[in-house]
């Protein structure tokens, strides 16, 4: 998981810090520390850390179930690109590899149009590949190489557009309005009750409620953030799938491939 800490981020941070501790400074507090003996926000702590946490672990799983599946669509792109280079043995085939290949450059490129966060609006350029993929007659390979690499071409393709599904799957797999509801809401009990340990006469506890309600507003921000994808995020995810055209430059042998006469090519 990416962490930024801009100059935005920084100013965030401050101006939660500054407005809670003037919040906690002009709201009238009680007269006397007797008062505070009958109030504990322990429960609600409690309840508080246990919900947020559930929460920030699944956010924190989530993205990095999303940042795995990029990485393995990025393989399988220069997998199926490398791949294309196999079909030599007639000038079609030549011809089509190389469409092949232009294509998964051409999807690749598209994330220069729109970031991470618009990851859907490639769809159109993936089903130009895989329509170009099966659309293959097979009559046109003449040797059990290039039946083995069709093959593999298939099983790749299949694998893409699997993960490509768990990309999509993932990013809609935010935290609910409801939960944000339920989480503000008692994170408002528990500030309520810090705010009632503040005494007049012990300014302390001014302080130790101020601190605390900062620490619960941060750990909100940061649900917030993880829960999210920021810019610089969605921008770094899109600049992964550009860089990723010029590896493809770089010509890998295709090896692991069986080369048995009488392969079968899987649907």
């Amino acid at each position: 998981m990416y962490a930024y800490f801009n100059f935005r981020t920084m100013l965030r941070f401050l101006g939660i810090f500054i407005a809670t501790l003037i919040l906690v400074s002009i709201v009238p507090s009680f007269t006397d520390a007797i008062t505070i003996t009958y109030i504990s926000p322990i429960p609600v702590a409690t309840i508080f850390a246990i919900v947020i946490a559930f929460y920030i672990s699944n956010a924190i799983t989530r993205m990095e179930n999303i940042q795995t599946n990029v990485a393995v669509e990025l393989s399988r792109s220069r997998r199926a690109y490398h791949l294309a280079n196999g079909f030599t043995s007639s000038q079609d085939l030549k011809k089509w590899g190389k469409e092949l290949q232009d294509l998964v450059i051409e999807y690749l490129q598209s994330f220069g149009g729109h970031d991470f966060g618009e990851y859907n609006k490639s769809s159109k350029e993936f089903r130009e590949i895989t329509y170009h993929i099966y659309k293959m007659d097979p009559k046109l390979l003449k040797t059990p190489k290039e039946i083995a690499i069709y093959e593999e071409l298939l099983t790749t393709t299949r694998e893409w557009a699997m993960v490509r599904q768990n990309i999509s799957e993932r990013k809609k797999q935010r935290i609910s309005l409801y939960s944000w509801v339920i989480l503000w809401s008692i994170s408002a009990i528990l500030i309520l009750f810090l705010m009632l340990l503040r005494t007049q006469d012990i300014f302390s506890t001014r302080i130790v409620a101020g601190l605390s309600i900062v620490a619960v507003l941060f750990t909100l921000d940061l649900l917030w953030e993880i829960n999210n994808l920021s810019k610089p995020e969605r921008r770094i995810f899109a600049r992964k799938y550009l860089f990723n055209v010029d590896k493809l430059k770089v010509n890998l042998p295709d090896e692991g491939l069986v080369n048995k006469k009488n392969t079968k090519i899987r649907n």
